[in-house]
């Protein structure tokens, strides 16, 4: 656990991210049912990809809750966002993205939190982008920077 922990960032705005190394972890912490989706990708990078993220997301959640990460029970909202089950406990957000050899973890207390991982080269329209990404808050002080700034905001590299 201490290599995740040495990846965490904890930004001003009350949440943490994490950025792993894409690397097999196995999925001795998954229940069954998480082993069916798992085997249900067909590509085997697409499969080993979705054990590493989701196993390393169940570490990283441990350490917040201290539930072992094979005893974490997620469910899904009605709008297919996947939230963990903690009875007596307060309520932890986290999002998951996973690209080629990295995952992106958040986490957050207080409220929603969202991380994506895009290609550095991606091209096209930000715009579009910022829209489908954005809260409306975060989306109108985006709109009053610069166009460069807004490049460098919404696509931000570690």
């Amino acid at each position: 656990m201490s290599r995740l922990r040495s990846g965490a960032a904890t930004c001003t705005c009350g949440w943490s991210s994490w950025m792993v190394p894409a690397t097999p972890a196995g999925c001795r912490c998954f229940p069954d049912a998480e082993r069916m989706v798992a085997a249900g990708h067909r590509a085997d990078e697409r499969r080993r990809r979705y054990i590493v993220a989701h196993a390393a997301l169940r570490q990283v959640l441990q350490a917040y809750v201290h539930i072992s990460a094979a005893d974490l029970v997620f469910a899904t909202s009605r709008f297919g966002k996947p939230r963990a089950v903690l009875p007596r406990l307060p309520p932890i957000h986290f999002s998951l993205s996973h690209g080629r050899r990295r995952c992106l973890i958040g986490i957050a207390r207080g409220g929603d939190v969202g991380v994506d991982i895009e290609p550095i080269d991606r091209r096209g329209d930000i715009s579009s982008m910022a829209i489908a990404v954005l809260s409306e808050s975060e989306h109108a002080r985006w709109r009053a920077l610069s166009p460069c700034a807004q490049r460098s905001s919404l696509l931000r590299t570690c």
